[in-house]
């Protein structure tokens, strides 16, 4: 759970990121359907799980916050993602979406994780070799790991061109750092930046693509 409000969020990551966004939380809520629109609530009947169910609905409420602020139009069922202006996360019964209005961004990313273990033997998963290099030497590597995998699927998420790629094919120029650009491996060019905000026994990553 997400120990800060809404609104202290939402300044917490505009002042990590430099510039202003729109952060809409929504954690343990018995949502209903009334919100919905007919489209969406068709979405919704397909879906069997009622995990996958209460996901949605979070993930729905938060997306729509954020498009009425962006005026955008709030019917999310043709909604689609990687997207320039808007991103979305869900962990352990809350979601989180981050809207942007710049022009200049390309793509926009956002990855919550709370309680997760990641073993060593995953790095070579979704590091890059240099990267699992780093990690390997230092200590608590578990933490590290995890904010690694954070950022990694936030720069995933705000690449327009991400059908082409896996999260290895993403490198950061610094691992070690919370907040800096990454590069796609094989153009060796920096298109991506990042922010880390540690939470307790969790990770917020947000990414954007330029």
């Amino acid at each position: 759970m997400i120990c800060f409000s809404e609104k202290e969020l939402e300044k917490k990551v505009c002042r990590a990121l430099g510039f202003s966004v729109k952060i809409a939380l929504v954690q343990n809520e018995d949502l209903k359907a009334n919100f919905l629109l007919e489209k969406e609530k068709q979405r919704l009947k397909k879906m069997k799980s009622p995990k996958r169910k209460m996901e949605w609905l979070l993930g729905r409420k938060a997306l729509k916050k954020v498009l009425h602020v962006l005026k955008k139009d709030c019917d999310t069922s043709a909604l689609s993602f990687p997207n320039p202006f808007c991103s979305l996360t869900h962990s352990q019964n809350t979601a989180i979406a981050i809207g942007v209005s710049r022009k200049k961004i390309k793509g926009i990313g956002i990855d919550l994780e709370f309680n997760r273990f990641l073993s060593i033997k995953t790095a070579r998963f979704f590091l890059a070799p240099q990267e699992k290099i780093w990690v390997e030497k230092v200590r608590e590597n578990e933490n590290h790991l995890l904010r690694l995998w954070c950022i990694k699927e936030a720069i995933y998420k705000s690449d327009p061109q991400n059908k082409k790629r896996r999260l290895s094919s993403y490198e950061l120029e610094n691992p070690s750092q919370e907040k800096g650009r990454a590069f796609l491996r094989k153009r060796s060019t920096a298109y991506f930046y990042y922010v880390a905000i540690a939470l307790p026994k969790g990770w917020l990553a947000l990414a954007y693509a330029l």
